[in-house]
């Protein structure tokens, strides 16, 4: 499966499917050892974290964004602040974003 196919398949699928795509197949995992690799995929794999963060918002219990904990744990947000020094200046306003709103 290519790395649009992940994307689009968090960006466009529910809750219970989000969860079962994290746990079960480590989706996030690759997502975030990917994009550092290659620019291209950068902006597909954002507005998929941020479609996924918007849904774990919208659903979440006791206080806590599921997925913000579990993109936390598994060192998402280290990679979140790295790609704040892109070069793109979208990169780098759609990175404060996802950070300021959801970490």
């Amino acid at each position: 499966m290519c790395i649009r196919d992940r994307c689009n398949m968090l960006y466009n699928s529910t809750l219970a499917q989000c969860q079962s795509l994290i746990e079960n197949y480590r989706i996030l995992e690759k997502l975030f050892a990917f994009v550092t690799k290659d620019q291209i995929f950068v902006t597909p794999i954002l507005n998929a974290l941020e479609a996924l963060l918007y849904l774990g918002e919208q659903n979440k219990r006791s206080g806590a964004n599921p997925f913000a904990k579990y993109i936390d744990m598994i060192g998402g947000t280290k990679v979140l602040e790295q790609l704040q020094h892109s070069r793109d200046e979208k990169t780098y306003e759609q990175v404060y974003n996802i950070i300021d709103h959801y970490f």
